[in-house]
Formats: C-alpha cells, sequence, structure tokens
C-alpha cells in the first residue's frame, strides 16, 4: 500500500497531522497505520465532540447548514442509538472507562516526533545516495 492511498483513505485527518505532503518513503505507513488505529481513533471517537448536521437548504445561491444543538463525540452517538446492541454498548463502555485523553494525546505526540525522526532519516539516506 502506498503512503498515497493513505492519505486518500485517511482524507482530512491526515492533513492535520502529516500536511499536504506526499512521503516517498513505504515504510512510514506502517507508522501513521499504527497512529490511526490506535491512539488517534480512541481520542476522536471517545473525546473529540463535533456537531453533526442534521439538515442542508439551498436558498438561492445560499446553502444554510442546520446543526445538532450540542456537539457529541461518535461514542455518545453510539450509546444513543437504539438499534445498536446492548453488548456492543456494555463494551464501549468498559473501553471508555480504560482511556485517558491525556495519555492518548502524549502517545499521538510521541508516535508523532517517531514519525517524524524516522522520515528525517530516510531523507537523509536518501540524498546521501
Amino acid at each position: 500500500m502506498t503512503t498515497r492511498t493513505v492519505n486518500r483513505k485517511t482524507g482530512r485527518m491526515c492533513a492535520s497531522f502529516f500536511g499536504h505532503e506526499r512521503f516517498e518513503h513505504p515504510e512510514l505507513v506502517a507508522l501513521m497505520n499504527e497512529l490511526y488505529a490506535n491512539e488517534w481513533s480512541q481520542f476522536t471517537n471517545h473525546f473529540k465532540p463535533t456537531f453533526k448536521l442534521l439538515k442542508r437548504d439551498k436558498h438561492g445561491s445560499k446553502t444554510v447548514r442546520i446543526y445538532e444543538q450540542k456537539p457529541q463525540t461518535p461514542y455518545q452517538r453510539l450509546l444513543e442509538n437504539p438499534e445498536v446492541e446492548e453488548t456492543t454498548k456494555i463494551r464501549l463502555r468498559e473501553e471508555h472507562a480504560c482511556l485517558d485523553p491525556f495519555e492518548l494525546k502524549k502517545g499521538i505526540e510521541r508516535k508523532l516526533k517517531n514519525f517524524f525522526t524516522v522520515l528525517g532519516n530516510l531523507d537523509r539516506e536518501a540524498t546521501q545516495l
């Protein structure tokens, strides 16, 4: 899998961490995927509330967007959804109880530092060839 595919799959999240650069080293894909699969997804899904778009109306050349009143995390939306099984909700509550947003943030920063260190080393090796 190339980094281009990873960038396309992760969309905006990738740009928030890694910028809009194209990384030419396949060795970085595993580091990026590990960050997204673990700390980043847990932090985003459990602790990062967003406003959900309820309705979009077009009035002439203007688009009016109506959002929900109170932002919620994806975790909170799942707990409130009646279609989600109770066993899944119990598992999510247990997972949420074990998470610490500050530790997740530290883990994200540690992995990003490692990523950019590896990137710098790979770039340095590439220029020496």
